[in-house]
């Protein structure tokens, strides 16, 4: 996947944090992913930042839904 592509789903991404209050993401590193994933999440956490956007494990988000209902 480009660079750009990558970009993009850290977009989506952000914009479905921003709507839904949360948002899962997975990605991995590897021989396709390698160095241009890595590259990608350093842009997308300064934007992250920028944006008050906070990258935390899933079982935070889990503890503040149960903590919601």
């Amino acid at each position: 996947m480009k660079k750009r592509s990558k970009n993009c789903c850290f977009k989506l991404l952000f914009n479905l944090a921003k709507k839904k209050g949360f948002a899962v993401g997975i990605g991995h590193l590897g021989q396709e992913g390698g160095l241009t994933t890595i590259e990608a999440f350093k842009e997308a956490l300064k934007d992250a930042q920028s944006e008050n956007i906070k990258f935390v494990f899933v079982s935070d988000i889990l503890k503040l839904i149960k903590q919601n209902k």
